[in-house]
């Protein structure tokens, strides 16, 4: 066995000259193509924020009430997205939004005033996200695609909008009144969401950031009420696009303050 060793020896110190030549080699290639296509791999992380408009419809199974027009809500939402790019053209991105998903109902009630009846959800939405951009460069123009899931949570819900008062007498003669409150939550609102989310968008790559504009849909799996009947009722279901403006860093403009 001993007049093995020398060559077992011999063997091992060889085939770790092979492999670090076979690392070395692809180290170089692989950066000289990541800088062939303007992608600097030092500058990987990248952090921004974003905000933008928001168009919220609840989904109720096409169920509608008699005298009663269902109307989407209009909001905004503000976001801090962390994207790291593992290739010049592909990234994965999480984000934390403050979003509001509002809704509405018109009551066109015969005789009398127009009234409405309006609620603003605030949830706090934490996104996980595959980014895909095209072309393969750094610089310059570039379109790019957004896919993945989210959770959030029901921070609040609100409550405005106007009605007759009670003193109404006669059609036609109704006091407005008006209200704004936040309700309190009970054991029918189920706080916690989840669903997927798709968008596409644009981005111009500047010295030390990107600016971009984006546009994004959110279909929500889970319902906003519990399963307080054993029947289940009309669901109700976020159905939300929002349209937004934003700018991601990269690392180096966090360096320079170091």
């Amino acid at each position: 066995m001993k007049r093995f060793l020398p060559i077992l020896k011999a063997w091992r110190e060889n085939m770790t000259h092979k492999r670090f030549l076979l690392v070395a080699v692809m180290m170089m290639t692989g950066g000289a193509a990541e800088q062939a296509a303007g992608f600097d791999s030092a500058y990987r992380w990248n952090y921004g924020i974003s905000a933008g408009y928001v168009n919220n419809s609840l989904y109720q199974g096409g169920v509608s009430y008699p005298q009663t027009e269902n109307i989407a809500g209009h909001a905004f939402f503000v976001s801090i997205p962390a994207r790291y790019r593992f290739l010049d053209w592909f990234a994965g991105q999480a984000e934390l939004s403050y979003i509001q998903k509002g809704y509405g109902y018109v009551r066109t009630v015969p005789n009398y005033p127009r009234y409405n009846d309006q609620t603003i959800n605030h949830f706090l939405n934490c996104a996980f996200l595959a980014h895909v951009s095209w072309p393969r460069s750094d610089q310059g123009l570039k379109i790019y695609g957004v896919g993945g899931g989210f959770l959030g949570f029901w921070l609040a819900k609100q409550e405005r909008g106007a009605t007759p008062s009670s003193t109404v007498k006669l059609p036609g003669s109704a006091d407005i009144y008006h209200y704004n409150y936040f309700e309190d939550f009970n054991d029918r609102d189920n706080r916690f969401e989840y669903g997927l989310a798709a968008g596409f968008g644009v981005q111009y790559h500047l010295a030390r950031f990107d600016v971009y504009l984006e546009s994004r849909y959110h279909h929500s799996f889970s319902d906003l009420q519990t399963n307080y009947y054993e029947e289940r009722f009309v669901p109700q279901k976020n159905e939300t696009w929002t349209i937004h403006v934003g700018v991601m860093f990269n690392e180096e403009v966090f360096r320079v303050f170091h």
